[in-house]
């Protein structure tokens, strides 16, 4: 039986789509747990200019990395289903990158209200550079894996169907 040929089929571009948002429900759920949003509690973060609303943290390198970790499977599975879909226009660098800052701008936003954690324009930016180099991977490595996987599914279904 000859293995198909095409990088991304039906199969692995449904999938991308279930990737990226299992992605996104996995970031929110590390980022708010343990969900205790108390706007009485926290109202003191929010006194004073916005901007000025996250403030810088003492992480660390070891929180930087974690913070870049967090996002690149953001980076890489938007990418995947940018391509997937065709908009090729989401899967630029700029657009992934918009998107990474916006949706950890989201969770820190949301931060705000959750009693035991503290928002910082730190994670902002480094959530957003995961985002940029999970995209990078996925366009140096991506083909590859979607490929070797393809490959995979073709392999499996063969031998069920025996």
């Amino acid at each position: 039986m000859e293995r198909p040929s095409a990088v991304s089929s039906e199969r692995l571009d449904y999938l991308a789509g279930w990737l990226t948002l299992a992605v996104l429900l996995i970031i929110l759920a590390c980022t708010l747990f343990p969900f205790h949003f108390s706007i009485e509690e926290t109202a003191t973060r929010r006194m004073g200019f916005f901007l000025s609303w996250f403030e810088p943290l003492e992480k660390g390198w070891r929180g930087w990395i974690l913070n870049v970790l967090l996002f690149l499977p953001f980076g890489f599975a938007l990418a995947w289903w940018a391509r997937a879909r065709r908009w090729r226009w989401l899967s630029r660098p700029l657009a992934v990158g918009a998107a990474g800052f916006l949706f950890s701008y989201a969770v820190e936003f949301l931060q705000l209200f959750v009693v035991w954690r503290n928002s910082s324009w730190d994670d902002v930016v480094l959530n957003t550079a995961g985002a940029l180099v999970g995209r990078l991977l996925f366009e140096r490595w991506g083909t590859h894996l979607l490929r070797t996987t393809e490959e995979a599914f073709s392999d499996l279904t063969e031998i069920l169907e025996r």
